[in-house]
């Protein structure tokens, strides 16, 4: 169906009010008819984009995956060159716009002015650090392809004078056969199945097996450079499983052929769960509504209308601070019948607990050493009086200890409570 013209090309009253000239007369027509009738009549074609059409024209990642899933596709929704361009900052940008993210232009403020903006701007530092880690991985990967191509044209100018031959250089890729592929049209990428013919896993490739590792997958048919490589990452990591099917599942987010099923080269890029889940916790809402999280980043505490009245009788809008009735891990009193044994420092830790313990407040203390140099014991023992220092004082005070793992932050835990 579509709208005519008058003989004098212009559109009739009736055609301007919602009816529509057919054979059988006029006919009225509202609602989505009439969007796509006038979409029609300027030449926009018949379509009405959804969100989800939108998405797809933007490569915007769909906001109906996981913030797990998330993570990966805003990073590998391009192609694998991308992160070889000598400008990283135009591929950060790419990606911060795939995911919704605000680019940086300049350096960060201390603190913006709500906690979401806060942590998104902060999710996009994140982004470039795994950006960063494919690229470093990648160009690893492009160094052993021109090894191994380099390797192979001397062997054969070896085997021509008959010479013995030696070993190739060391690869981490595995020689797979694509088993499968699952099209994941709703969540927007493929799932692509390796199987390993010839006897098990190693446990070097084992190893790689996990939860936000990135592959780069090419196959057998084409040449093992940068260009020809699909980039993916396992989702989901069941190592028992793996070991007994062996095979394994990876997601890309592009489209790869069915009947592209035959031998493929697998190479591990880089391992980004610590990223994905310093992502996660940025854009997570429940992050950026923690009561603590706002005094602690330098932002002020909300405050609300209060009316007094004055001795004339009139009434004062007032601002006043919210108090948040913060809850420690321990109370006063528990603090007064736990006795800490402090665990021994040298004099080297004790120097760096002193500076830390008289630091300035909005400063940052370091301690670096080499493992096995105490920095676990300085912590402990930080923790612990940095404690017992809020038993006489006015105020209780509260201390927030962050590690980069769980199993680190385990080890501190188990140190700590060993102690008391």
């Amino acid at each position: 169906m579509s709208s005519r013209k008058g003989k004098s090309g212009r559109r009739t009253e009736s055609e301007k009010h919602g009816y529509v000239k057919t054979k059988d007369g006029f006919k009225f027509i509202g609602g989505a008819a009439a969007v796509r009738a006038a979409a029609v009549r300027k030449g926009l074609g018949n379509r009405i984009l959804r969100p989800g059409d939108v998405e797809k024209s933007q490569q915007l990642v769909s906001s109906s995956l996981s913030p797990f899933e998330r993570f990966f596709a805003g990073l590998l929704k391009g192609e694998a060159t991308d992160f070889l361009n000598k400008d990283g900052t135009t591929t950060w940008n790419s990606i911060c716009k795939r995911l919704r993210l605000p680019f940086p232009h300049e350096p960060l403020k201390h603190y913006y002015g709500d906690q979401r903006q806060h942590f998104l701007y902060r999710a996009s530092l994140i982004m470039e650090e795994a950006r960063y880690a494919v690229a470093e991985g990648l160009k690893k990967f492009q160094r052993q392809s021109i090894e191994q191509e380099r390797f192979k044209r001397n062997q054969k100018n070896r085997n021509r004078q008959r010479q013995r031959q030696g070993k190739g250089p060391q690869s981490n890729t595995m020689l797979l056969s694509l088993t499968g592929v699952e099209v994941r049209e709703k969540h927007g990428y493929c799932t692509l199945t390796f199987a390993k013919n010839r006897g098990k896993f190693s446990p070097d490739e084992i190893q790689n097996l996990r939860q936000g590792q990135i592959f780069a997958c090419v196959s057998q048919n084409l040449a093992p450079t940068v260009a020809n490589s699909v980039l993916g990452c396992i989702l989901a990591s069941n190592r028992d499983a793996m070991i007994e099917s062996n095979s394994f599942s990876v997601a890309v987010f592009k489209a790869v052929s069915k009947s592209q099923e035959a031998t493929w080269r697998v190479t591990p890029v880089a391992s980004l769960l610590t990223e994905q889940r310093k992502f996660e916790a940025c854009v997570n809402n429940n992050t950026h509504n923690i009561p603590f999280l706002l005094p602690l980043l330098g932002g002020k505490k909300p405050t609300h209308i209060k009316f007094t009245e004055e001795d004339t009788g009139e009434l004062v809008a007032v601002k006043v601070e919210d108090e948040e009735k913060e809850q420690p891990l321990f109370s006063r009193t528990e603090l007064n019948q736990a006795g800490f044994h402090l665990p021994t420092l040298n004099p080297t830790q004790a120097k760096a607990a002193k500076t830390f313990l008289n630091s300035q407040p909005n400063t940052i203390t370091i301690i670096q050493g080499p493992p096995g140099t105490g920095k676990t014991t300085l912590l402990v023992n930080t923790i612990c009086q940095y404690l017992m220092e809020s038993i006489t004082g006015d105020k209780a005070r509260l201390l927030m200890v962050c590690a980069p793992t769980n199993k680190a932050v385990s080890v501190v835990c188990t140190r700590f409570f060993g102690h008391i």
